[in-house]
């Protein structure tokens, strides 16, 4: 993990643990100072790496992954099957926030 991946990464935790919801693109680049396309690139590094997961049909489903599954579950499921569970982890988060 570089150390841009991991900026991200803890801005995606801190976001979600301040707001009890899933950053955007645009909030992550305006926290961290950099365009959405720097962070897309970052999300999508930290996806392939297993991180991170998200339902692109849907907004704010970002989800870190090692906080949820563990990581034999992780290695056993599909891309559709992450995307589904960050969809349904996301969806647990936004019901518990204040």
């Amino acid at each position: 993990m570089t150390p841009k991946q991991a900026q991200t990464l803890d801005a995606v935790r801190a976001h979600r643990d301040r707001t009890g919801i899933a950053p955007t693109r645009l909030e992550l680049g305006k926290a961290l100072g950099r365009s959405e396309s720097a962070v897309h690139d970052s999300l999508i590094a930290l996806k392939r790496q297993g991180v991170l997961a998200w339902d692109p049909g849907r907004p704010r489903t970002l989800v870190v992954i090692a906080d949820a599954i563990s990581p034999s579950t992780i290695r056993a499921l599909t891309d559709d099957a992450l995307a589904l569970a960050a969809a349904e982890i996301a969806s647990e988060q936004a019901r518990r926030a204040p």
